[in-house]
């Protein structure tokens, strides 16, 4: 019996190489007038199936090169995001002691760094982390502003910006997890 690889012609090559094959071996004696009732003979479908198998090869082999090349595409995406934007903002956030040492009593420049980082890599960045950005920068100017003034709303200005760069540092701890998680890569305990 035969392997249906082919749902119109399968039916028909089923049914001749069961009928054939029962005709040979005696289990049931059919008379040749109905075995002469099938459209192809034995030959016609081995000839059919040697040109029907390279061919259903081909698109099989097609359909599993695009899908790996999907896979390696979007494996240089997940890589190029952490190169450009979640392994510098990790690096930062490590060296500038920020799990201890609060960003809002950090000095101008230090907070600038961040604001580079942002603002250059923003492409990178998933979508919920995208969304804070416009908040993180008026958070930024504002206190900025307060700074330089020595506003009374300083402290105000403070804890407002402390709140979107814990916001910003979570979503996109979060994010840097994932993207490590599917590179199978170490994923730090942060």
């Amino acid at each position: 019996m035969f392997v249906l690889l082919f749902r119109p012609i399968s039916l028909i090559l089923v049914v001749q190489a069961t009928a054939m094959a029962e005709c040979k071996i005696g289990r049931k004696s059919m008379p040749t007038e109905q075995i002469s009732k099938f459209p192809l003979s034995f030959d016609q479908i081995i000839s059919a199936l040697n040109v029907i198998t390279p061919f259903a090869s081909a698109i099989i082999l097609f359909y599993l090169a695009s899908a790996k090349e999907k896979r390696i595409s979007k494996a240089d995406v997940y890589r190029e995001r952490l190169q450009n934007y979640y392994i510098p903002f990790y690096q930062m956030y490590c060296r500038g002691y920020l799990f201890h040492y609060p960003i809002q009593d950090m000095p101008f420049e230090n907070r600038g760094l961040f604001l580079d980082l942002f603002s250059k890599n923003i492409q990178y960045m998933d979508a919920k982390t995208q969304s804070l950005y416009p908040r993180y920068y008026r958070a930024f100017l504002a206190l900025m502003e307060a700074d330089e003034s020595n506003a009374d709303g300083l402290e105000s200005c403070k804890s407002e910006f402390a709140d979107i760069f814990q916001q910003i540092t979570a979503s996109t701890f979060s994010e840097y997890k994932h993207l490590l998680r599917k590179l199978k890569m170490p994923v730090p305990d942060i």
